[in-house]
């Protein structure tokens, strides 16, 4: 890379009339090249994207050199410098990302499809469960409830009023109970068949 910046760096000073320009291309190649490289390269980038966000950042700050500040811009030029290009690239990933080809919109479409169909079919698992829960007692819809929230066994027998003991064996008792009239109901036939 050292290399990169001595070319780089002594193939554009010659041809600057502007000593501002100079030094501003000696910061940018000597100073925050190494930084800069190392960000794009970390962020989906390859050396051909670190040459022409430099050359980029370049442009924007000679360019854009009155509407800075220039007591802030001369104390943190690198830093300046080195946000100016990080702004550029994300800028370019930004653009990247929202102009994509039509086949990783197409695999997007298959994925989807297949998420969709799994959710559809969770949803008609949890209407199940639901119906049918919805069917039997009070106090077996509560036990099974805390039973899904994952209350432990000793809490939920004293919200109940029962022995921890006895919590425990109501609540395999409705489970089971639950599970069989879930596998009696026609629509868990339909929904087998349907997914199988």
């Amino acid at each position: 890379m050292a290399s990169i910046v001595n070319n780089t760096a002594s193939s554009f000073l010659p041809s600057l009339n502007k000593k501002g320009h100079t030094r501003l291309l000696n910061v940018l190649y000597k100073e925050c090249l190494p930084i800069i490289t190392s960000f794009i390269l970390s962020h989906n980038g390859n050396i051909h994207d670190v040459d022409d966000v430099v050359q980029e950042t370049f442009l924007y700050l000679v360019t854009h050199k009155k509407r800075r500040c220039k007591k802030r811009f001369r104390s943190h030029k690198a830093s300046y410098i080195i946000a100016s290009a990080k702004n550029i690239w994300f800028r370019e990933l930004a653009y990247r990302e929202k102009n994509t080809s039509l086949s990783s919109t197409l695999d997007f479409c298959d994925e989807s499809a297949e998420l969709l169909e799994h959710a559809i079919l969770e949803q008609k698992q949890y209407r199940l469960y639901r119906n049918n829960l919805n069917w039997m007692s009070h106090e077996c819809r509560k036990v099974i409830d805390y039973s899904i929230k994952k209350i432990p066994a000793k809490v939920a027998a004293q919200k109940l009023g029962y022995s921890e003991e006895a919590y425990k064996k109501r609540k395999m008792r409705y489970i089971g109970d639950l599970k069989k009239k879930i596998k009696m109901d026609p629509s868990f036939s339909l929904l087998e068949q349907e997914y199988q």
